[in-house]
């Protein structure tokens, strides 16, 4: 499984990577760890420009597919991937620096998606917006704004992403530090996420598939209350 775009959040420590258990050879660093009561193990894979994680057979060193496949469900291909995310959070703290959020995530996007950002804002150069590939809809704006514009009680800029969701998730989501209601969107439609040391990767990944889901099933677009 490619976590490549991790690269553009992160960056590897090869020392670290070394005092970790990862072996250097031609390609990069390689690190084996076998999952916990199962037949399989884990193969991670870092260089200056990759980042992979995949399993394999600990007997015959076939690898499991299953991982790799996006659309796959199951409570053990679940778990396996639990335990991957877990396993990746652990050598991104030890083994890492952290970088820029910002581009973290819009290097996500891209990826997953395979869409490229679109900038439609002439006085404002530094917002872009992503849309589907299906039906041409937005699912995610990212912007720099003022925090105190965001009622957060600083000055200073700082990155968010809008996404749509649904509104009883919204109620839910919605904590006023992190999550924040929709700044300049339909607050019954859209939340607004800080892109911030505190932020929650796994949670802000999995809104960005909803959101992506919901532009999807949208037959129109929800346009801006107010003139960014």
């Amino acid at each position: 499984m490619d976590k490549s775009y991790l690269l553009e959040e992160f960056t590897p420590n090869y020392e670290k990577l070394l005092a970790y258990g990862f072996k250097y050879n031609n390609t990069g660093y390689e690190l084996q760890k076998t999952l916990l009561d199962t037949n399989f193990y884990f193969k991670i894979r870092i260089s200056n420009h990759t980042f992979t994680i995949d399993v394999y057979d600990i007997f015959t060193d076939e690898q499991y597919i299953l991982f790799n496949i996006q659309d796959s469900i199951g409570s053990y291909v679940g778990k396996i991937r639990a335990e991957a995310n877990a396993l990746i959070t652990k050598i991104l703290d030890a083994c890492f620096y952290h970088t820029d959020i910002k581009k973290h995530i819009t290097a996500y996007i891209s990826h997953i998606f395979a869409v490229k950002p679109i900038y439609p804002f002439t006085r404002y150069p530094n917002y872009y917006t992503f849309k589907t590939k299906e039906n041409d809809k937005w699912f995610a704006l990212i912007m720099d704004v003022p925090a105190e514009k965001l009622k957060l009680g600083q000055k200073e800029l700082i990155s968010i992403i809008n996404l749509k969701a649904r509104l009883e998730r919204i109620q839910c989501l919605v904590n006023n530090t992190t999550i924040l209601p929709a700044y300049h969107m339909h607050k019954k439609s859209w939340i607004t996420i800080v892109l911030n040391k505190n932020t929650n990767i796994q949670q802000l990944q999995n809104l960005i598939v909803e959101s992506y889901a919901l532009a999807n099933s949208t037959k129109r677009n929800i346009k801006s209350k107010e003139d960014i």
